[in-house]
């Protein structure tokens, strides 16, 4: 992902918030951007009619060089 991408993402991410589709899950994220860390705080998901909830923080984990946490750290952390 480079800079000219992130208006993109920012752009679809913002689509989602307004859309009228619920969303399967929502995932709330604690991140250490000085460790490059991240950990899972709460899950809450909606599949055919059930609903689950895990309140419960997994533990801190670094962050790999690709998929969606590194994509957030690039969005959300200022670079050394």
């Amino acid at each position: 992902m480079d800079f000219q991408q992130i208006p993109g993402i920012v752009a679809y991410e913002e689509s989602a918030n307004l859309s009228a589709i619920e969303p399967h899950a929502q995932i709330f994220y604690e991140m250490d951007c000085s460790e490059r860390m991240i950990r899972r705080l709460s899950t809450s998901m909606h599949v055919n009619g059930r609903s689950g909830f895990d309140s419960k923080p997994s533990d801190w984990e670094y962050v790999p060089p690709e998929g969606n946490a590194a994509t957030l750290l690039k969005l959300l952390c200022r670079s050394p």
